[in-house]
């Protein structure tokens, strides 16, 4: 039987001046898809800006299995750490919208 996939959701505030930056980091082919990408596991990381309020942003990140999710955070902790601790500098975490073991697997 294969492990549920796993799904993580965060909003994010960030200051007007940093949006590119914030971008260029957590969107299409940043810094935090490459390093996820690094993790077997990993299916795919999005970004999206809601459409009226141009500094909020939400990521969502897609794993085939919580446990995939996990070891990825246990073996990149101290990347994973830098990249966060750049989120300060750009804005903030809004707050962790949910993470949720999905009813089909991933494959």
């Amino acid at each position: 039987m294969r492990e549920r996939a796993f799904h993580r959701l965060s909003a994010f505030r960030v200051h007007r001046e940093n949006a590119r930056e914030f971008e260029l980091i957590f969107g299409p082919h940043g810094a935090w898809e490459a390093l996820q990408a690094r993790a077997p596991g990993f299916v795919r990381s999005e970004l999206w800006r809601d459409a009226e309020d141009r500094t909020l942003y939400l990521t969502s990140d897609l794993w085939r299995s919580r446990q995939e999710f996990d070891a990825f955070r246990r073996r990149w902790g101290a990347e994973v750490v830098k990249l966060e601790e750049s989120i300060a500098r750009l804005g903030q975490l809004e707050m962790l919208l949910g993470q949720e073991q999905a009813r089909k697997s991933v494959a």
